[in-house]
């Protein structure tokens, strides 16, 4: 559906690429090949180019089951707020748009502004499954006391939204509240991000692989969805952090 009004308003996107052969041919099989080909690798980079250049305009990609649209321009950010969100209230009410997600370096100050702690978030681009991310920096003046890495899916588990990856303080500063804080920080920066539709957007932890680590969390709110102890989760906006 986005590819179409996409192309109604001159994009375009040519799929399959060449050199792709069907599994399946002959009467049984009455989806189109482009339809064949993005049920099969809708987990790829599909890009789309201008009107009337090949300037990449648009990459699409679907990672447990949100899309994923990133746009080269004001311009087609613009178009898609404009006429992909209206899917929503018209032909799909199953798709609804839960965030956008600047590419943009912020830094925020944390707790009380005389202590000199700040939190450093800055999102970028990867490419297929591993396509955006964000690193958080808690920083203590100019020293970065902790960190963390956020995708925005459980790849392992099949779960959108966002997912620590990595999430570690320095050793000198452990247990002096620096893991909550920064913990604290990230869920700020989700909720305000998918503020709409908190309730139903998971916040994942992936592969928590220590006891330690495994007990800190389920402190926190979070909940072991896999009953392995590693896959942990809660929904934005529902549980507040422990004491």
């Amino acid at each position: 559906a986005a590819l179409d009004i996409m192309r109604k308003h001159g994009y375009r996107c040519q799929l399959p690429p060449e050199g792709w052969e069907r599994e399946t041919s002959g009467e049984e099989n009455k989806k189109s090949p482009e339809l064949e080909y993005l049920e099969e690798y809708h987990y790829e980079d599909h890009k789309v180019l201008g009107k009337s250049t090949d300037d990449i305009v648009f990459v699409m990609t679907e990672t447990c089951g949100w899309l994923h649209i990133r746009c080269a321009t004001k311009e087609t950010e613009d178009f898609v707020l404009e006429h992909l969100a209206i899917l929503t209230e018209e032909s799909r009410p199953d798709f609804r748009m839960l965030g956008r997600v600047p590419h943009v370096e912020v830094t925020t100050k944390m707790g009380d502004s005389a202590n000199g702690v700040t939190m450093t978030s800055r999102t970028g681009n990867g490419a297929g499954e591993d396509g955006i991310s964000t690193l958080f920096e808690l920083k203590k003046g100019t020293k970065i006391v902790a960190k963390s890495l956020c995708t925005y899916a459980n790849i392992g588990m099949q779960n959108p939204g966002p997912t620590i990856e990595l999430f570690e303080v320095a050793e000198e500063w452990r247990c002096q509240g620096y893991a909550k804080l920064l913990l604290q920080g990230i869920t700020d920066h989700f909720e305000n991000m998918f503020f709409a539709h908190i309730e139903e957007v998971k916040f994942n932890v992936f592969r928590c692989e220590t006891d330690h680590a495994h007990e800190w969390f389920r402190r926190q709110g979070f909940r072991d969805w896999d009953d392995s102890g590693e896959e942990l989760g809660k929904y934005l906006g529902v549980e507040a952090l422990s004491d």
